[in-house]
């Protein structure tokens, strides 16, 4: 796991998680809660825009039931 914290390191701004097992994820976060996810997690590319509420606005490829 790699970070970027604020420069108070008050902040979580940037995530990078990565399992050879399973894929790996980057997260660029905002203060307010709001951020971007791409990811390989379910094994095929992924991206998700997030807002501060939490709920998932933009979903590409769209939400499908596994």
């Amino acid at each position: 796991m790699l970070t970027l914290d604020s420069g108070d390191g008050s902040v979580e701004v940037l995530k990078v998680v990565a399992n050879p097992d399973a894929g790996a994820s980057l997260f660029v976060l905002h203060r307010n809660g709001a951020g971007a996810m791409l990811t390989t997690y379910r094994g095929r590319p992924e991206l998700q825009l997030i807002d501060k509420s939490g709920t998932v606005l933009f979903s590409e490829p769209g939400a499908t039931s596994e």
